[in-house]
């Protein structure tokens, strides 16, 4: 309800008084029968834009460096060799997705594997469950930085692609370009942590660092 009160005070000042900016972009924008985005769909877009492009990317990195921590070994790899880095994104994103699943609405009936789907039934796609397919992904279970099988689903896959995909690739490079460089000098304490009590999510709401060196 405080983001709805927020965001709709920014997108009425933007309708009076726009500038350079994303919102005042969207308020702009119409369709082809030259109508505007009603203010809910102006609302709920924004929404998406704010939690979207911070909850995933932020889970992402906590998750990373979480496995970096218990695995120095691949930590240091990346430590001594930056341009692996990309590679070590990937494979995070795939093992350590931020986003276990999400909903979709049956389109039209369908059998898979015996399970009759009906139009209009709601299904949960595990993404998590399928970036572990051993049929697709060799030794699924394992972290291999020189993975080559690359089409993990973490990010969607078609129409429902994360357009906001190579943002969050590049967020997570930047911060992993730094972190390889500092993390012998604190430990992340997972066991004094919070984890997000939400299903479709793979993150955390609270995860403290303790420092190690003076």
């Amino acid at each position: 309800n405080e983001m709805d009160e927020a965001l709709a005070a920014v997108i009425a000042e933007k309708r009076k008084t726009p500038g350079d900016d994303l919102i005042s972009a969207l308020v702009a924008i119409a369709d082809e029968e030259g109508q505007r985005l009603h203010s809910g769909e102006l609302l709920g877009f924004c929404k998406l834009l704010w939690i979207a492009g911070n909850e995933t990317t932020t889970n992402l990195i906590c998750n990373a460096a979480l496995f970096l921590q218990s695995h120095p070994e691949v930590l240091k790899q990346l430590r001594d060799d930056k341009s692996l880095i990309e590679a070590f994104v990937e494979e995070a994103l795939r093992l350590e997705g931020p986003v276990n699943g999400l909903f979709r609405r049956v389109a039209r009936d369908y059998n898979y594997k015996g399970c009759e789907l009906k139009v209009g039934d709601n299904v949960w796609l595990l993404f998590g469950s399928a970036n572990r397919d051993e049929s697709i992904f060799p030794d699924a279970a394992e972290f291999k930085l020189a993975r080559k099988e690359a089409q993990h689903l973490a990010l969607g896959k078609g129409i429902h692609f994360c357009m906001g995909a190579p943002l969050a690739r590049m967020e997570a490079r930047v911060a992993f370009e730094h972190l390889v460089d500092v993390m012998h000098r604190f430990k992340i304490d997972d066991q004094g942590g919070k984890r997000i009590p939400i299903a479709i999510l793979r993150g955390w709401l609270s995860l403290p660092v303790i420092s190690v060196t003076a």
